[in-house]
């Protein structure tokens, strides 16, 4: 680590960051980019006046937080630098701490006291059709208390801040029982075309419901989800374009409850 320097991330270093993130194919826009760090603090690794390493942890409250964009530049892998960007960020925080791992960052992560809880499949393509989307509505403003309730409740900690940037940025859907909204989803652009998450909903079915009234207007378009493993939708997305390209382990450090009706996250790196 003797030559690299650590820095706090700030927006001067989003240009950099985005073609680090492009070297090792990750889809992820300047705009994105720019996203991420509204809802994040960060660390970058400099090395000769380049960066070749970044790392963001978001605060969802008091008691939780998700690190995510952690990136090495190929020719500085095996110097210690990933070490060095996680322990900045875990070193100052004493929450509770989610993570989705690359098959490489597997064995830091666990070093460092992580262990797995789940899987998020990932799912993307070009649509070719949009199944038949039927009960699921768009939200209305009287709508986002009851789903920032809902996404806090699924996540365990405070999305308020995520919703609402959805709500300007995206497009949200609903579940309605009678007056009261059970599940929903949102939509918004990200990579190559458009990301469909979070989906918090009481069954299977509601879940299709909800991502198929995103996808009604997006046929032609490139679309991803990462779904949680347990929520067996393969069949139904392949159908209409959308295929099985990885499986990635959700890992945590500390005691963070489970959600059984987070369906999908709103990304792999803010969950």
């Amino acid at each position: 680590m003797a030559d690299f320097e650590l820095m706090h991330f700030q927006e001067g270093h989003l240009l950099s960051a985005t073609a680090l993130s492009e070297a090792i194919g990750w889809p992820h826009r300047q705009s994105d980019w720019k996203m991420l760090l509204a809802f994040s603090t960060g660390v970058v690794a400099k090395r000769n006046g380049q960066v070749a390493g970044t790392a963001l942890r978001s605060d969802f409250g008091p008691d939780l937080a998700s690190i995510h964009m952690v990136i090495a530049s190929p020719d500085a892998r095996g110097r210690g630098l990933g070490r060095a960007l996680m322990t900045s960020l875990l070193g100052a925080t004493d929450r509770n701490i989610r993570l989705v791992s690359t098959r490489s960052g597997r064995p830091l992560y666990e070093k460092l006291g992580f262990q797995d809880v789940a899987r998020l499949v990932q799912h993307q393509g070009t649509l070719t059709a949009a199944p038949e989307a039927i009960g699921a509505q768009d939200a209305q403003p009287r709508d986002l208390d009851s789903i920032r309730r809902l996404e806090s409740q699924s996540y365990g900690g405070d999305r308020s801040a995520l919703i609402e940037w959805l709500a300007e940025n995206g497009e949200l859907a609903v579940m309605r029982s009678r007056s009261d909204v059970t599940g929903f989803a949102g939509c918004r652009r990200f990579g190559r075309g458009y990301v469909i998450g979070p989906v918090v909903a009481q069954d299977v079915q509601d879940t299709k419901t909800l991502i198929a009234h995103h996808l009604k207007g997006l046929v032609g378009q490139f679309v991803r989800l990462d779904i949680v493993r347990n929520v067996d939708l393969t069949p139904w997305l392949a159908d209409a374009g959308l295929f099985m390209t990885n499986q990635s382990p959700v890992m945590e450090r500390g005691t963070i409850p489970a959600a059984p009706d987070r369906m999908a996250v709103f990304s792999q790196g803010l969950g």
